[in-house]
């Protein structure tokens, strides 16, 4: 099942006629499934969904907008591959099946297969590497909310990736759930010299070592700056502080801070969060660090309510040396008036602020995540908590994902039109 299933029910229950482009059933793609899948949300052969081709269809026909998916499908059947060979080279080198994917994808765009091997050399030799950073685009559905959700009550059209989660970049599975919803989407990412992958973040840890809350709150700031409107801000750890930072700026039209970090004035300690974060706390010289987690010590700060094999994969997939400075400026926060890890929480320009908090986990246990709420509750704007059953600190990673997709979302939807 691909999307087009999908996308001819929603055309069907919206009333929309459906403009679909052939596949050629001669094509080979499957080399193209050799690029490295990419946990990084929109990263993964992202300029297959985007074609001049689905233009100039659309100009002709008169159609106002386009769907695409996040799913892995598409690539058998969507267009602009000229970029898959130059992708293939920045992860695997120069080997001979990069030849291959280069033919596949010039007759997948009707180019010349030199102008797609010139272009993938010069950008290996470069060093160019196309980034969401640097092409990240907006997106709103032009489907009503009514009919995707007609379309998403049966599980027969439900695209597989959505129907099992595991071994599925998270990122993409954050991008193909927001097609229920009818918002802009825009993700900074992260700072502009963050690794590109999980195997180039662990061989060069040293890249995160020094990075402060405050940076990266200042990073978020600059980024949400440059936007026509205030966004929704989603965050999770200490991501759930920036947001909580971030809204406490003005800058935000909801937020929803998942197991947030503590900040200054958040005084619980519960012991499974000193034990959680003893691998970076236990070394004062850790704080200039990009410190990495073992197996063991992941397994109990973050996959502690999945089983075995998914904490596993969870491991593999996501674990990555992380910067030891922030966890100290938590740690402090209350002992350091200066500290960046502060929360303006009185700001009545803060805006609708949910806290969500997983059951079981040990990283940011209920105590702290509700000390969170209880000083935001004091906002004039709305402030609510919600505590998901047997979930632990991997909640937004693991296999029950989408329950806190729905309940994030469905949050923002109330406020953000």
């Amino acid at each position: 099942m691909d999307e087009r299933s999908f996308a001819r029910l929603v055309a069907k229950s919206d009333n929309r006629e459906l403009i679909e482009r052939p596949r050629d059933s001669a094509l080979n793609l499957e080399p193209l499934l050799n690029v490295q899948a990419f946990h990084e949300p929109g990263n993964y052969l992202y300029y297959l969904e985007h074609s001049r081709l689905d233009a100039q269809l659309a100009a002709e026909h008169g159609a106002t907008g386009s769907f695409v998916g996040w799913g892995g499908d598409q690539l058998f059947f969507q267009e602009r591959a000229l970029w898959a060979a130059g992708d293939y080279l920045h992860y695997h080198g120069l080997r001979r099946d990069v030849l291959r994917i280069a033919l596949d994808s010039a007759q997948m765009d009707r180019i010349s297969v030199w102008q797609v091997l010139r272009e993938a050399v010069g950008q290996y030799v470069m060093r160019r590497h196309w980034s969401m950073r640097e092409d990240a685009d907006c997106f709103r559905s032009l489907v009503r909310p009514e009919a995707l959700a007609e379309a998403r009550s049966s599980s027969a059209y439900l695209h597989p990736l959505l129907l099992d989660s595991r071994g599925t970049p998270s990122g993409k599975l954050w991008h193909a759930h927001q097609l229920s919803g009818p918002w802009e989407f825009y993700d900074p990412l992260g700072e502009p010299d963050d690794p590109e992958t999980v195997a180039e973040a662990k061989a060069h840890p040293e890249v995160f070592a020094h990075k402060t809350v405050g940076q990266v709150a200042d990073h978020f700031s600059d980024v949400i700056g440059r936007l026509k409107k205030k966004p929704a801000v989603i965050g999770h750890s200490f991501g759930g502080l920036l947001t909580q930072i971030v809204a406490g700026r003005g800058l935000s039209a909801a937020s929803v801070a998942i197991d947030p970090a503590p900040f200054r004035g958040v005084l619980p300690l519960p012991f499974s969060a000193l034990k959680a974060a003893s691998p970076v706390l236990g070394n004062p010289a850790n704080r200039n660090r990009a410190i990495p987690l073992t197996y063991d010590q992941f397994r109990f700060a973050f996959a502690n309510a999945v089983d075995e094999d998914e904490a596993k994969e969870l491991f593999a997939t996501f674990a990555v040396p992380a910067s030891g400075a922030p966890l100290f400026q938590a740690a402090a926060a209350n002992l350091n008036p200066w500290t960046e890890a502060k929360v303006d929480t009185k700001n009545p320009d803060r805006g609708p602020l949910l806290v969500i908090s997983g059951q079981k986990d040990n990283t940011v246990p209920w105590a702290i995540a509700n000390a969170s709420y209880k000083q935001q509750k004091r906002n004039p704007g709305v402030t609510e908590i919600v505590e998901i059953p047997n979930r632990g600190h991997a909640l937004v990673i693991d296999s029950g994902w989408r329950e806190v997709a729905d309940k994030a979302l469905n949050f923002i939807q109330r406020f953000v039109h």
